[in-house]
């Protein structure tokens, strides 16, 4: 389904103030919104359907109408896909390092909190420029324009840090984890 032109007027109401026009505009998002995370991740099409609309919120005046706002509002989803991408390799990368392979399918809780407190130890251990990013991408769920609005940084500079803080932790997990085991 294609988004209507009205969409974009309701956007700008909305943008002024008027809340029937917003909710107007959100309900043909949605289901659009919905279609385009489905065919791409259907697993998390829901949570990232959310999660686009509400940065749309947080973007509100930030839209400047010299596109479609499909465009932008696809713009905002499409790097809301990228982030929960690079998140689960990560997530999944972080997983694979913190826990013995030996023991995958026999994990118990107390091994899940225990590599979890590697992780964090891990992560407090790191150098502060990098700790501050890594805590705010994964801890408080924050993406780059907003962790480098908190920290005063450029946005680069954010996706350097976050870089090579995971490097770093990912060297010090497997560190750990390797002198548990020759122990």
């Amino acid at each position: 389904m294609k988004l209507s032109y009205e969409v974009d007027a309701d956007w700008n109401r909305w943008c002024r103030g008027d809340a029937a026009a917003g909710a107007r505009a959100f309900a043909q998002l949605r289901p659009a919104l919905l279609r385009f995370f489905t065919r791409r991740r259907p697993e998390a099409a829901e949570d990232l359907t959310q999660e686009t609309l509400a940065a749309c919120v947080r973007a509100r005046g930030g839209f400047r109408g010299e596109s479609r706002l499909s465009t932008y509002v696809f713009t905002i989803a499409q790097r809301q896909l990228s982030g929960s991408r690079q998140r689960r390799r990560v997530e999944t990368s972080m997983h694979r390092v913190a826990v013995d392979p030996d023991q995958c399918a026999a994990t118990s809780r107390l091994d899940e909190v225990s590599d979890r407190r590697a992780v964090r130890a891990a992560v407090s251990a790191l150098p502060e420029h990098f700790r501050g990013v890594v805590e705010h991408y994964y801890w408080a769920e924050e993406r780059g324009p907003g962790i480098a609005q908190r920290l005063s940084i450029p946005e680069s500079t954010v996706r350097s840090r976050l870089r090579r803080g995971l490097a770093l932790l990912r060297r010090d997990l497997q560190r750990d984890r390797l002198d548990a085991v020759c122990r």
